[in-house]
């Protein structure tokens, strides 16, 4: 029935066109988009805001010291997010994170308005565009999953990406065009505006969930091949070897949480280190010329964001679908490393800007392929276990991964050259790989999260690592 409406969407049911792409979208994907493009907004421009205030008016030795006090504010926060989407469900932890950034945002516009850019005020500025950062990071990848883990497409995980990329775009278009006479006040109504525009349309219309509790224990009571009979104590030989086989299955649902936190540890320590580089080896490279160095910086923006806008409209879900996660999970810390080989085997400055710079260029691959598929890793979970992870990983893991990053940044820079530190992230991208691998081959392989034997359910998957 459904393969005449097919062919009447396009005549190749294998390349559908994007229309009949988007009718055949589940059901909330509208609001996903909505949600993934309204907070990515909002986190730019009070990111944008609050970076040009702080290294404005502060020194940039406090910077780490901001972001320390930021990541541990965000741990904090995805520890309150777990409890709430745990206890209640997403939508509701989803409310709660939201109206507090927008009474957070409120506040800064008062005091900004009243008191000025005081340094209090600007720490707290700088802490709330970090803590939108993480809120939007970890709601968002939740939302993709509750809303598109059912298929088999990863089209829609581009889709989001590619909202938060054009969201990324036109916001830093207006600050360009606009920032002198908004003022930091307006920018900050702006947000709070935004804020208000999720609590009222979008988390209204994404799909229904369940509390993370109910799911367990409707689970738990009938899992997918139906009731489990009790286990009688002491336990048949046959019951022993399934309780054996499930144990193998649990311990797989943890090394893959596990494997999935790693790969974003690695990936943001590394990019602190290559971003760094970028910066220093472009400056050196350029120093004699203030403008060039100035239009380069914003032309090579541009051209990546461009280039990363392109690739999602055309070639990220297809070759997604067509080929798996598993290539691109590889392929990007795989050109890293050789990228990073290639640093130290540049004979002469020009090779080792043009090195370096490949590195920075692939942020194109991890924006527009990578980062979507990676957050389509998290669908082979279970939805319990899978919203548990994401938290923990988008919400604790990263942000602390970056506060780290970032202090060993500050520590190593004085006492080592700029290509020494090529060193260290080739030492991060090593292990990064081998994760990925684990991952790939777990994902593969098919689910990891096989319902546990009754006398485990209670005591193992309530009580989950993270």
């Amino acid at each position: 029935m459904n393969h005449n409406h097919n062919h009447s969407d396009n005549a190749d049911p294998q390349h559908p066109s994007l229309p009949a792409r988007w009718r055949r979208a589940p059901s909330g994907t509208a609001a996903v988009l909505a949600l993934s493009f309204v907070g990515s907004a909002a986190y730019a421009i009070t990111h944008a805001l609050a970076l040009t205030l702080f290294l404005s008016r502060l020194t940039t030795e406090q910077l780490p010291y901001a972001l320390a006090v930021a990541a541990l504010l965000a741990a904090a926060v995805a520890r309150g997010c777990n409890r709430l989407v745990r206890r209640y469900s997403p939508r509701f932890a989803l409310r709660g994170s939201y109206l507090a950034l927008c009474g957070g945002s409120l506040v800064l516009t008062i005091l900004v308005a009243f008191a000025g850019a005081v340094p209090a005020v600007l720490v707290a500025l700088f802490v709330l565009a970090e803590l939108r950062g993480t809120v939007n990071s970890v709601h968002t990848t939740i939302w993709s999953n509750e809303a598109f883990a059912a298929g088999r497409s990863h089209q829609p995980y581009v889709w989001v990406s590619t909202a938060a990329t054009l969201a990324g775009v036109l916001t830093g278009a207006l600050l360009t065009f606009s920032a002198q006479y908004l003022g930091a006040v307006s920018i900050l109504a702006l947000a709070t505006a935004l804020d208000l525009v999720v609590l009222l349309m979008i988390a209204q219309r994404l799909p229904q969930t369940a509390a993370v509790s109910s799911r367990c224990e409707a689970t738990a009571k009938q899992p997918a091949g139906g009731p489990l009979e009790p286990v009688r104590s002491p336990l048949s030989v046959a019951s022993a070897l399934a309780a054996t086989t499930h144990e193998r299955q649990y311990r797989r649902v943890r090394h893959y949480r596990w494997a999935l936190g790693m790969v974003l540890v690695s990936e943001v320590i590394a990019l602190t280190f290559i971003g760094y580089q970028w910066k220093a080896i472009t400056g050196d490279f350029l120093a004699n010329d203030e403008a060039s160095l100035l239009g380069f910086v914003a032309a090579f923006g541009a051209a990546l964001d461009g280039c990363v806008l392109i690739v999602q409209w055309t070639a990220a879900g297809r070759s997604l679908d067509r080929f798996g996660i598993g290539w691109v999970l590889l392929l990007y810390p795989l050109l890293l490393l050789l990228a990073g080989f290639g640093m130290l085997a540049a004979p002469t400055t020009a090779a080792l800007y043009i090195a370096i710079s490949v590195a920075r260029g692939m942020n194109v691959l991890r924006r527009s392929i990578y980062a979507p598929a990676l957050a389509s890793a998290y669908a082979i979970f279970r939805p319990d276990i899978r919203r548990r992870a994401i938290v923990v990983n988008q919400g604790a893991l990263k942000p602390l991964a970056e506060a780290g990053s970032a202090l060993a940044l500050i520590w190593f820079v004085p006492q080592a050259e700029v290509l020494m530190l090529t060193l260290i992230w080739i030492l991060v991208v090593t292990p990064w790989l081998f994760m990925a691998l684990l991952v790939v081959c777990i994902h593969q392989s098919g689910r990891p999260d096989v319902m546990v034997a009754p006398q485990l359910a209670n005591q193992r998957y309530r009580e989950a690592p993270g």
